[in-house]
């Protein structure tokens, strides 16, 4: 596409990562639109394939459970090697 190629002509290198992620996400979501609602065509829908909502309510409940354990020894993690790499 132009963005990221005209990011990589004008060195922005960030800028050309990030328009290249989005380029990517965009062609994946374009994918999963033009299919839905079938996951593997003509035999497996999102209806099929779904699991029961008693099985998605505990993995959300898990998944929310483990973001407050790994989010602060993530953070403790990031200060400890930051504060070392500056010689403190």
């Amino acid at each position: 596409s132009v963005a990221p190629a005209a990011a990589l002509w004008r060195r922005r290198w960030r800028v050309a990562r990030a328009a290249a992620v989005i380029h990517v996400a965009a062609v994946v979501a374009s994918w999963g639109g033009a299919q839905f609602p079938y996951l593997i065509p003509p035999t497996l829908t999102v209806d099929d394939a779904a699991a029961p909502a008693g099985v998605l309510t505990t993995t959300l409940v898990v998944l929310v459970g483990g973001l407050f354990v790994l989010v602060p020894a993530y953070v403790w993690l990031l200060r400890t090697f930051r504060a070392s790499s500056l010689g403190g």
